[in-house]
């Protein structure tokens, strides 16, 4: 269980960043050491989905392989002052809800702000 949440966040923090790149970035991955590790791991890079949201503090669930994003931000890193609207405002929370089939890569989403929804 433990390795397909990792393996799973993994692939959205590679498939979200692997489209763009900022300041200090690279298209390339810096070489792994597992040395001392009680285990190993393998980075491959997917190709990039444009349709899934690039979120941050976000929550998912998994079902029959399909993969449901719910809440979290859409602008990055926040600020570090004390006033949470800066450091949070509002007009950045993702409001959508999205599904995404990781074997056909396929992307829905639905806004919570819908009435129909």
């Amino acid at each position: 269980m433990k390795k397909s949440i990792v393996s799973t966040l993994l692939f959205l923090c590679l498939a979200g960043s692997s489209a763009s790149y900022g300041d200090n970035q690279t298209p390339d991955f810096t070489p792994l050491s597992t040395a001392g590790l009680p285990f190993l791991f393998e980075i491959v890079e997917s190709p990039p989905v444009t349709e899934l949201p690039t979120l941050q503090s976000f929550v998912y669930g998994v079902y029959e392989g399909q993969w449901l994003l719910i809440a979290g931000r859409t602008n990055g890193l926040h600020n570090f002052t004390s006033e949470g609207l800066e450091n949070f405002p509002p007009r950045f929370q993702n409001t959508n809800l999205f599904v995404f089939d990781p074997v056909t890569r396929q992307v829905w989403s639905r806004s919570l702000d819908d009435p129909d929804a």
